[in-house]
């Protein structure tokens, strides 16, 4: 089955006059995360891989479902699009979001940089899918396909709702470390 595996972390550097150095750490892409223990880093990651293929399950429904929604609405634009060079620019998307999907199950456990990217693509796939939606909206809203907008708005709210949670993970988990709140922006 295809999926999403991080497994990069830092091992502690015991002989650093940082004490931040003398942890484990983890970096998710906007932050690094430190701990005590290896136990306690190999069970963020392994709950991170658990979040990390939630997410991507979830991308694509969202995906599926949204292509479908754009292709109902496509017949909508004619010969013109309601948008400059709308259509090209979502079909690009499309396939952008297809290379970020690839790159996200063969690489993400291979790369130096797996971790940080795992989450940087799903974000991306996220950005591009919300500005997918909203065009689809307002097509179907141009023409008064109100229950076709409501459906993309339930579409939104999800996105919405995984940019969160992928926002979120990890905050809180430096807070245990004193010398770490006092030096974070």
């Amino acid at each position: 089955m295809k999926q999403i595996k991080i497994v990069q972390y830092s091992k502690p550097d015991f002989d650093s006059v940082y004490l931040k150095h003398q942890l484990y750490s983890v970096y998710i892409g906007e932050r690094t995360l430190y701990f005590k223990n290896e136990v306690h880093v190999k069970r963020f990651i392994a709950d991170s891989n658990r979040l990390l293929n939630d997410v991507l399950h979830a991308l694509n429904y969202l995906y599926y479902s949204l292509f479908v929604e754009y292709r109902k609405v496509w017949f909508y634009l004619g010969n013109k699009a309601l948008f400059d060079n709308s259509e090209e620019m979502i079909t690009s998307l499309f396939n952008s979001i297809e290379k970020s999907f690839s790159w996200l199950v063969t690489r993400s456990g291979t790369s130096m940089n797996g971790n940080p990217n795992s989450f940087g693509f799903l974000k991306r796939i996220l950005g591009q899918l919300l500005f997918v939606a909203n065009h689809v909206k307002e097509g179907f809203a141009t023409k008064d396909r109100f229950v076709d907008v409501r459906t993309v708005c339930i579409y939104i709210n999800q996105i919405n709702e995984l940019i969160l949670s992928l926002d979120n993970w990890g905050k809180g988990i430096n807070e245990k470390f004193d010398f770490l709140k006092e030096n974070e922006y």
